[in-house]
């Protein structure tokens, strides 16, 4: 985490689909309006009449260029590390956040939302357990190694090599973002950010409401498909121990009244 409060100019949360994205941007809208930000700083996919299918990825030339005008402050969506960017959207000195979460049940909780509930004839109303095991590929090689992707952001990553890729996004989650929360420890984790936020965006708010929640647990499926998914999920889930350590440091040095600083697990 990379954290100096004081040098922000605004805030983007980089979305991770099925890692409480959709409760942290209600969380941070709210917090954006009872700190006074003008509506037309705050784009959040979902909130102001925006729908929920205009994140920065899929809007027009025209779009994005009547979006850079706007002085973006706050930027909640589906966007990649620094995808605005690509857009040619600037926001100036942004405190960077994202939520991670373990990466067999994201896995899961993106098959039972995205498919199983929205799918074509293939996948749809078909547990994990029904589907072709040609078919489970196909999901997999579209959703493996999400959370490592997002954070990253290089548009060829397979050619770039899958190790080269997970080593950016490990340097970019301890160094390029201010701070960051685990799903699995979401209570520590909003704390942790209130702590952070800077002043201009301090919190007053104090619950956040999980919505979307997956109720399904990995006991439901089969042993074989769970195999399956962490060894199409390997890097996710190297990330995801890389930030645990990161996560359960801070917390340990906050226990003990220390600063927030760490000593950085070495990238291999």
């Amino acid at each position: 985490m990379n954290n100096r409060a004081s040098s922000y100019n605004s805030f983007i949360f980089t979305h991770i689909p099925k890692c409480a994205g959709t409760s942290f941007r209600k969380y941070i809208y709210n917090i954006s309006v009872l700190n006074g930000i003008e509506k037309k700083k705050i784009y959040i996919p979902g909130t102001f009449d925006i729908p929920n299918n205009k994140n920065i990825s899929q809007l027009s030339k025209e779009e994005c260029n009547a979006l850079a005008k706007r002085s973006v402050k706050v930027l909640a969506d589906h966007s990649k590390y620094k995808e605005h960017l690509q857009h040619k959207i600037t926001i100036e000195k942004p405190f960077y956040y994202t939520i991670l979460r373990e990466p067999v049940n994201r896995f899961i909780s993106h098959y039972n939302f995205f498919y199983f509930k929205d799918g074509n004839k293939k996948f749809k109303n078909k547990s994990l357990n029904e589907i072709k095991e040609d078919d489970l590929k196909e999901v997999l090689n579209q959703l493996a190694n999400l959370q490592m992707n997002y954070l990253a952001n290089i548009k060829f990553f397979r050619s770039f090599g899958l190790e080269n890729v997970l080593k950016v996004a490990k340097y970019n989650l301890q160094h390029e973002y201010a701070c960051f929360g685990i799903l699995e420890k979401m209570e520590a984790s909003v704390d942790l950010l209130k702590e952070n936020l800077p002043k201009w965006l301090s919190s007053k708010e104090t619950s956040f409401p999980i919505v979307n929640s997956n109720k399904q647990g990995t006991t439901d499926i089969d042993p074989k498909i769970i195999e399956l998914i962490k060894e199409y999920n390997q890097y996710d889930i190297e990330l995801y121990k890389f930030a645990l350590l990161i996560f359960e440091d801070v917390l340990h040095q906050k226990s003990k009244e220390l600063p927030a600083s760490i000593t950085p697990p070495k990238l291999n």
